[in-house]
């Protein structure tokens, strides 16, 4: 959400017709957000995060025990195998959160040794949206304005998004993506370690 949100949702066009463009836009629209949406869902069943989430009294609530990445860690099995690599990812995330200045459902701020108060962090959610963003391309509201001005402006401009991103995929360093890599390390024992 952004102020050019609100804006828009307030104004007329210039025939007095409301946000009729804005209504046509949607049609060509709303299967970029089915698309982006698809690998959101389908990263969170693969990783386990889709059953910690549920909808309470209208809003979206996150359990951390209920997530699969964290299953051995969060009931304290230390016996299991994959306990070392939970833990290693719970103090990744719960470093970014603290950094990110999360605060807890009840208001108070993060702190490591909490449950994860998000299934992501905000670095995390960049990061997923940039993958999208390569995928699908992607405009801004400057580039919005000349979709909605002329209907061979609004072909040029899919075409644009798309090349966008493929730009930035192929031939940006860094900058724009946020996609970090993990490495693994080993201890001076030569045991693996996942941080």
């Amino acid at each position: 959400m952004d102020m050019n949100t609100y804006s828009e949702k307030m104004r007329t066009e210039r025939h007095g017709i409301y946000n009729l463009w804005n209504f046509a836009f949607k049609f060509t629209s709303r299967p970029d957000y089915y698309n982006r949406m698809t690998i959101v869902v389908a990263k969170m069943m693969h990783e386990g995060v889709w059953d910690a989430l549920e909808v309470k009294d209208g809003k979206l609530v996150y359990n951390f025990k209920e997530d699969g990445r964290f299953s051995a860690y969060s009931n304290n099995m230390t016996g299991d195998p994959d306990y070392a690599k939970q833990k290693a990812l719970y103090l990744a995330m719960a470093r970014q959160f603290v950094k990110e200045g999360i605060v807890n459902p009840n208001g108070e701020p993060f702190k490591v040794g909490d449950p994860l108060p998000l299934p992501y962090t905000n670095l995390e959610a960049e990061s997923t949206k940039d993958l999208c963003d390569l995928i699908y391309g992607y405009y801004s509201h400057e580039k919005k304005s000349m979709i909605h001005s002329t209907w061979l402006g609004a072909l040029y401009m899919q075409m644009r998004t798309y090349w966008s991103g493929k730009k930035n995929q192929y031939l940006q360093p860094g900058g724009v993506r946020l996609r970090g890599k993990w490495e693994q390390a080993v201890d001076k024992d030569g045991n693996p370690l996942f941080y």
